[in-house]
């Protein structure tokens, strides 16, 4: 074999990448992929809970506008229910029956029976709704008093400042306080806000 003979097979072989390189071209690549879907997968929760939480919000602002304007001559209110299994929901309610109806939580099954479904609404698989004082099968009703918009008492007025009525909801798996959650918050004077 001659000497340009060796130095065209080493040029040759030069031209190309090797295995190795290959791999870890590849390794570097998927590294950087997961990173990236896994950023994205936390913005996207972030946007949902933010999301939900404005959507109780207005959800909220339209049950008290319905009864500062006694729609129908009927009180309004927001029913959110959280089942041992399935997807928690919300939805917009109004009395069919005389007289007000009272805010507060229930047993799934033992909640006021006289109400009306306008829109109901089911959070995204992973969201949920928290409550410290009962961890499964309950309700809560949120109800605005006709003309005045405020909201009838709930279970949370030990609050300083007293706090009427509260809704929490976070991303599945997440402890609260964090930012993984977000309190919707409906104040004595009617004032509704997330928090």
């Amino acid at each position: 074999m001659h000497a340009n003979d060796t130095n065209k097979i080493r040029m040759i072989t030069r031209r190309g990448f090797t295995l190795i390189e290959i791999l870890i071209t590849f390794g570097v690549i998927a590294v950087l992929a997961t990173a990236i879907s896994i950023s994205l997968f936390g913005v996207r929760r972030g946007h949902d809970l933010d999301g939900t939480a404005k959507l109780i919000e207005g959800v909220l602002r339209e049950a008290q506008q319905r009864s500062i304007t006694q729609e129908g001559g009927f009180q309004y209110g927001v029913r959110f229910t959280k089942p041992a299994t399935g997807a928690h929901t919300f939805e917009l309610i109004e009395q069919t029956a005389s007289g007000e109806f009272p805010g507060g939580y229930y047993a799934i099954g033992e909640e006021p029976s006289t109400l009306t479904t306008l829109k109901p609404y089911t959070l995204k698989s992973n969201l949920e709704f928290m409550n410290p004082g009962a961890q499964q099968n309950w309700i809560e009703d949120i109800v605005f008093k006709k003309i005045e918009g405020t909201a009838l008492p709930g279970k949370n007025q030990s609050a300083n400042p007293p706090v009427y009525n509260a809704i929490t909801v976070r991303i599945v798996g997440n402890s609260c306080p964090s930012d993984m959650c977000r309190t919707i918050n409906v104040n004595d004077n009617g004032t509704i806000e997330i928090q």
